[in-house]
């Protein structure tokens, strides 16, 4: 890549969801107790009633929505179809061309499981938040996002959030900036903020907030802790507001699909980030890239 490059953040993008719900939190303008569809009605009548826009945040909703292996391999799985939904592809068994809502309003409950009890990853949720925001605001994602975020950052070119056919923004995965302002999105949670972005756009409050929102026992029923602690080579306390791994010391991790990554370590004022186009072939596909930056934020503050 040349330095101007951009490249896609794949899912680095959902802390821009969960910084964006922490702000419009601190502003008064949403209440992370209520449910989801006070604030989604278009949700209404479906199995979203009764799941908190917190426990959505921290994906944790009770529903089968999750990624997992068997879900992306099979055709007829609602993940499978919302993905396609996303991209203007019909459904890979039907034909049948969908809507994204339209398709997670179908989402079925499991069993047994209410909402906060496990951590369950999904982009599909994410979504339903970047929705939200939008309903709050009455703007685009990108115009909120530009107002309250990337406006103030003091990056050197735009961030680029691509499209699904209705006009959504795939904030899930699909955003792209060079690497330096990925960065630079990163150090706004860090003291040295004013060493690129025009005004303090985390306060303490919101970082606070981004840190311990999360449930350690949900996260550690969920499949990707033991992943986590392997990679990192110590545990992490939980996700948090759409981040995979949150420290006791408040460092926050966000892994992206085929190697993309954003290690945040407020404490330690560090903030590493990276791009690859890695598949998932072994070696590969097993990113270790986050542990090295972890290690490296200890290193460089004499640990």
């Amino acid at each position: 890549m040349n330095q101007m490059d951009r490249h896609a953040w794949m899912s680095p993008g959902k802390a821009t969801v969960g910084l964006i719900l922490a702000l419009l939190e601190e502003e008064g303008k949403l209440d992370m107790s209520k449910d989801v569809v006070d604030y989604v009605p278009e949700l209404a009548g479906s199995n979203w009633d009764g799941i908190s826009v917190l426990d959505a945040a921290n994906m944790e909703t009770g529903l089968a929505l999750e990624e997992t292996l068997d879900a992306i391999i099979d055709p007829a799985s609602i993940i499978v179809r919302f993905f396609s939904a996303e991209f203007g592809s019909p459904n890979p068994l039907t034909g049948e061309m969908e809507n994204w809502l339209d398709i997670l309003k179908t989402a079925e409950k499991i069993e047994g499981e209410e909402p906060g009890e496990v951590f369950r990853y999904s982009s599909a949720v994410t979504q339903v938040s970047v929705l939200l925001a939008e309903n709050l605001d009455d703007k685009t994602w990108a115009d909120l996002f530009q107002e309250r975020v990337w406006g103030k950052v003091g990056a050197r070119e735009d961030i680029m959030f691509h499209l699904m056919p209705d006009g959504t923004a795939v904030t899930h995965g699909l955003i792209s900036t060079t690497l330096e302002d990925f960065a630079r999105f990163g150090l706004i949670f860090t003291p040295s903020w004013a060493a690129t972005a025009h005004e303090d756009i985390v306060s303490d409050a919101v970082l606070e907030r981004m840190q311990n929102a999360g449930n350690p026992e949900a996260f550690r029923r969920g499949s990707k802790f033991a992943g986590l602690t392997d990679e990192f080579g110590e545990e992490p306390k939980a996700n948090s507001m759409q981040w995979d791994a949150v420290f006791e010391d408040g460092a926050l991790y966000k892994h992206g699909n085929v190697g993309q990554g954003l290690y945040v370590d407020p404490a330690r004022d560090f903030v590493g980030v990276y791009f690859s186009t890695n598949g998932y072939i072994p070696p590969y596909g097993e990113d270790r890239a986050q542990g090295f930056l972890r290690q490296a934020a200890k290193y460089l503050s004499g640990e």
